[in-house]
């Protein structure tokens, strides 16, 4: 880049050859340290999947610091109240402090604790095996999280 400056003999060159530098295809775009104040966002979306061991897909979706956890499918084994789900929350979806989300089993309604350490327990809602209407299990909630944003 070149200085340009009132009075320059070649100043219009000047000005064409920066703007020629700006656009080439071999400027490099890198910034190698970039220190920021305030807060980054992101709004990209992101998603990991946890197995339960009873045989559901629990889905967990992160924008910004919001965690959204949804979870749609049967169970292949009777469900039991207060007991671990088997499955945690993965790191940059753990939310900041213990928080709940419904569960639906059936058509029973509970809920599920969600630690900061990505522990998930069945908060007192439980299936019979008597239908298969009451191997359905539904998990919604939401959470802010303040892990680190995931690779």
């Amino acid at each position: 880049m070149k200085e340009i400056f009132k009075g320059m003999d070649n100043g219009p060159q000047a000005i064409n050859d920066n703007f020629n530098e700006l656009t080439s295809s071999s400027r490099s775009m890198e910034v190698k340290d970039l220190k920021a104040t305030g807060s980054l966002t992101s709004m990209r979306q992101y998603k990991a999947t946890a197995e339960a061991w009873q045989g559901f897909t629990i889905s967990f979706y992160r924008v910004n610091n919001t965690i959204n956890i949804v979870a749609t499918g049967n169970a292949n084994v009777k469900i039991d109240g207060w007991a671990p789900f088997g499955a945690n929350v993965p790191l940059g979806y753990r939310p900041e402090h213990e928080t709940q989300a419904l569960i639906y089993v059936g058509n029973q309604p509970g809920f599920i604790t969600v630690g900061a350490d990505g522990s998930m327990y069945n908060g007192g809602v439980w299936n019979t095996m008597n239908s298969d209407y009451d191997k359905q299990v539904r998990i919604i909630g939401s959470w802010s999280t303040l892990d680190a944003l995931p690779e």
